[in-house]
């Protein structure tokens, strides 16, 4: 639990427009959001944990804009598979992930 209310702290202080988690696309091509921010504050609270070496088994949920399919990651870095996961509503600049 103090994990969690030190990411939640750290989240609201971190979500202001003026700087923080935001960096702009522009002009925006794939999405309003570049997300290097975004990734960069992720990898600082999770580190470079992989999916597979997680205690429970995590699944994350992204689309492939290209085919408009679904995408499930089991495997492969934490950040990665969340910074996807985020870029299906078009507000965070895509990313392309191959393993």
């Amino acid at each position: 639990i103090d994990e969690l209310t030190s990411f939640a702290l750290m989240l609201h202080k971190k979500s202001r427009l003026s700087g923080g988690l935001w960096d702009f696309a522009i002009p925006p091509r794939t999405g309003l959001i570049k997300g290097h921010k975004t990734a960069n504050f992720l990898r600082q609270f999770l580190g470079e944990k992989r999916l597979e070496e997680l205690r429970l088994p995590m699944h994350i949920v992204a689309t492939d804009v290209l085919l408009g399919e679904e995408v499930v990651f089991s495997e492969g870095s934490l950040v990665d598979a969340i910074r996807a996961s985020m870029s299906s509503n078009s507000r965070l600049k895509t990313v392309s992930i191959f393993y």
